[in-house]
């Protein structure tokens, strides 16, 4: 947006929401000292002492792109669209964020990823599903396994109460055999890959079946 000029403002056509983690979260300390390797050699302190606060969880992500919108801003281009839509999933599939990771090395990719694409209605959040924090007890599942747990059932309850339309489109993708029966009672079609779950968005722009693109 340009604040003065308000014919130059454009609508976005993407929302993406914060991250928020499915447990609670407790902050830890990692206290650390640095050496100069070029301080006179009678100089036996550190060069630089610190903490740095860390904690580790599991966390949801949702964010949501209006195709209509993606189409009006690229001037009606639905070929450039549907390439921008693909790329966009797929980086936000992939996307980690940066910081801290020469000290933490926290290159933890999703262990599932769903997309959901609806002809009309609005789109659901599913963060409610963590309104209490998921805990893990002695000899249960692990936080993972809990919280894409959590996220099914939360998901059926909705499809349930809300409705669902036999038009749209909802793909899975989990490590393993993460537990979506609930997201499959609904329609929900479940793949083994990145690549087969990117190729389900194919035709979306211009409303047609993947296998049809």
């Amino acid at each position: 947006m340009v604040a003065e000029k308000t014919d130059l403002n454009v609508d976005a056509a993407c929302q993406v929401a914060h991250a928020l983690s499915t447990n609670r979260v407790n902050v830890d300390m990692d206290f650390f000292t640095a050496v100069d390797d070029l301080q006179p050699r009678n100089d036996t302190g550190a060069g630089m002492m610190g903490t740095i606060e860390f904690d580790s969880a599991c966390f949801y992500r949702f964010s949501v792109v209006n195709c209509e919108q993606l189409v009006k801003n690229l001037d009606g281009d639905r070929e450039m669209a549907q390439k921008a839509l693909e790329a966009y999933v797929k980086a936000s599939i992939l996307a980690i964020p940066t910081g801290k990771q020469n000290s933490m090395a926290a290159h933890n990719l999703p262990s599932l990823v769903m997309t959901v694409v609806r002809s009309k209605g609005q789109p659901m959040s599913l963060t409610n599903a963590f309104v209490k924090p998921v805990a893990v007890n002695q000899g249960g599942d692990d936080l993972v396994t809990e919280s894409v747990t959590r996220l099914d059932r939360y998901f059926r309850d909705m499809a349930r109460m809300y409705g669902w339309n036999s038009s749209d489109r909802i793909t899975v993708t989990s490590i393993g055999d993460l537990p979506t029966l609930g997201i499959e009672s609904a329609g929900g079609r479940r793949v083994g890959s990145l690549e087969e779950h990117l190729a389900t968005l194919r035709g979306v722009i211009d409303g047609r079946p993947a296998d049809a693109a």
